[in-house]
């Protein structure tokens, strides 16, 4: 079922490996590839969370599902869904919405596609995997009423063409977008985020005022955060004819 995909990008997806489609250039090393194991190993503990981060691995879940029943119908996106491990629960059932999950790392994609079989039985035919890169996506405006990022706003240098790939790739009215990122909050936190950055893993530190204000920048619609911890929880809402401001022609 690659049609929705095709929507997507205005042209035929190349299979790269089973379930699994290209659809935008990969910038530089998809650094996930190596660590992948280590990352799910790691970020799935609650310890890891509630140490780090002064939350949980269920309010990211809690979240991401907010986002995605926002909407009853249309066309589902998550961009940087690495293995789908706060996330893999959304995508069990075929409620009528294709989902289209999208992230640079094969291995992250291999490993999101072995979690889903182990779910469900089977790979689910409503979902589609695809290997592309936030900062080289090209998108079709206005496919999806949904479309979601965790945990991608602050590992990139320059987050702004990831923000205008969620903007562009959903509706103008009607759709919700939900993006989480860590953010500067003090003590311990702001020690890791330093460390991470110094180690190539993120990019650099932000504030939460400066994360917001790159969220109303790119994203037009009602902006909701909740705080969990040093995690902003951010849900933009389209509702009805108009969003308030145009979406970005980007």
């Amino acid at each position: 079922m690659t049609a929705p995909l095709e929507e997507l990008t205005g042209r035929k997806p190349t299979e790269i490996d089973r379930d699994i489609y290209e659809i935008s250039p990969v910038v530089g090393d998809a650094h996930y590839d190596r660590i992948a194991p280590l990352y799910d190993a790691v970020l799935a503990t609650s310890v890891y969370s509630r140490l780090m981060w002064k939350t949980t691995p269920a309010a990211y879940r809690a979240f991401a599902t907010r986002v995605f029943e926002s909407r009853s119908s249309g066309t589902h996106v998550e961009i940087g869904c690495g293995s789908l491990l706060f996330t893999s629960h959304l995508y069990e059932q075929d409620l009528g919405r294709p989902s289209i999950l999208i992230d640079p790392s094969i291995e992250m994609l291999r490993r999101a596609r072995t979690r889903l079989e182990k779910r469900t039985g089977s790979f689910p035919r409503h979902v589609i995997l695809a290997r592309g890169d936030a900062r080289t996506l090209d998108v079709a405006r206005g496919t999806a009423t949904t479309a979601l990022s965790a945990f991608v706003m602050h590992v990139l240098d320059d987050p702004l063409p990831l923000l205008r790939a969620l903007s562009r790739v959903t509706r103008a009215a009607d759709s919700t977008i939900g993006v989480s990122s860590i953010f500067k909050s003090g003590g311990r936190s702001n020690v890791a985020l330093r460390l991470l950055h110094a180690a190539g893993e993120l990019g650099p530190p932000r504030t939460l005022a400066t994360i917001e204000r790159m969220m109303r920048a790119e994203i037009a619609g009602h902006l909701e955060v909740e705080i969990s911890g040093s995690v902003a929880l951010m849900t933009t809402s389209r509702v009805g004819a108009s969003a308030g401001t145009p979406v970005p022609d980007s």
